[in-house]
């Protein structure tokens, strides 16, 4: 599965309250969830004994709360560059920083212009460290995203 399939994939997941209405509130939502899951990757990666089972699971949650973000800022997945490698683990938590403040400026100014324009450059670096940290683990990303797909689909069963 590519990345555009599956960020089309993931509406049939999107069950929230104002899912698909590219709210503030919609907004901040994903980037809560986003800050969130990216810390927990990062807390993995840095873990001694650490799980590529765990690293493939909260790298799956890291790319379904950007997608849907992407979504709403209109960033072409297909886009991405590949990412200048000597981005730390630090700088990915840095860039998911300001994606923060970025959506609090949004949030204090809805019509702040250019803001969804700087989402979109910084989800854009943080989608790319995504890959590199699967690459650095010889994992693909089609690997992350089938995976993440078995289990959100399972969920959503239920």
């Amino acid at each position: 599965m590519n990345i555009q399939a599956y960020q089309t994939w993931t509406d049939q997941t999107a069950i929230y309250r104002e899912a698909g209405s590219n709210s503030i509130n919609e907004i901040m939502y994903l980037t809560l969830g986003l800050s969130g899951k990216v810390a927990k990757v990062t807390a993995e990666l840095c873990a001694e004994g650490r799980s590529e089972a765990k690293i493939i699971r909260e790298l799956g949650y890291c790319y379904w709360y950007a997608t849907r973000l992407a979504r709403i800022v209109q960033l072409d997945l297909n886009s991405i560059p590949e990412l200048d490698i000597s981005k730390t683990l630090f700088e990915e938590c840095l860039v998911t920083g300001e994606i923060c403040n970025k959506v609090k400026r949004l949030y204090s100014d809805p019509v702040n212009i250019g803001v969804k324009e700087e989402i979109r450059s910084y989800l854009s670096d943080l989608i790319a460290m995504f890959r590199r940290i699967a690459d650095n683990f010889m994992i693909k990303e089609s690997v992350v995203l089938s995976r993440n797909v078995a289990k959100l689909s399972q969920r959503v069963e239920r």
